[in-house]
């Protein structure tokens, strides 16, 4: 059986993979307030500092999915404390 995104993004993170929200793509058009002019749809991060905002922190991933309801993608650059 397939896991959810939020399931795979909470495993992520539990094995200490930075996770972040991203917009998601809806006909191929982006979630984003670009819409139809995005170029890069559901594959940008959602937070207002992007990458920077990634984390582990499971009470910050339950926030974003039940505020966003979206898509989640994995940092893999070093998170700085």
């Amino acid at each position: 059986m397939a896991l959810s995104a939020y399931s795979e993004a909470r495993k992520a993170a539990q094995h200490g993979h930075p996770v972040i929200p991203c917009y998601a793509p809806f006909d191929g058009v982006c979630s984003c307030r670009k819409g139809k002019r995005c170029a890069d749809p559901g594959k940008h991060p959602l937070t207002e500092h992007g990458l920077k905002d990634a984390s582990t922190d499971l009470d910050t991933l339950e926030r974003w999915h039940t505020k966003h309801l979206t898509r989640t993608g994995h940092s893999f650059a070093r998170m700085s404390r």
